[in-house]
């Protein structure tokens, strides 16, 4: 007799991981990390759920890899996810 058995936690957890690509044609390392990767991360270490942001820049690019704390509901998760397009209306 085989006996299948699952696992269900009680409540839902969701990743609390955000990726935040940047990217600026022509611009220096330099010019991502200062002027494009430290102003982002300020305002990010704003946010209620912030935990740590890892930050990694290249000519013309800056890619952010942004954990919010264990403790963040999904819910919120859910709503920070925003489309690039409406990025702006976010004061990002």
């Amino acid at each position: 007799m085989d006996v299948i058995s699952s696992r269900l936690d009680p409540e839902p957890r969701g990743i609390k991981t955000l990726t935040v690509t940047t990217a600026w044609p022509g611009a220096t390392a330099r010019e991502m990390q200062d002027l494009v990767a430290e102003p982002l991360e300020k305002r990010l270490q704003e946010l209620t759920w912030y935990d740590r942001v890892e930050t990694t820049t290249r000519p013309g690019y800056a890619y952010m890899t942004v954990t919010l704390k264990d403790s963040t509901p999904p819910s919120v998760v859910q709503c920070m996810a925003v489309p690039a397009s409406n990025s702006s209306a976010h004061g990002f």
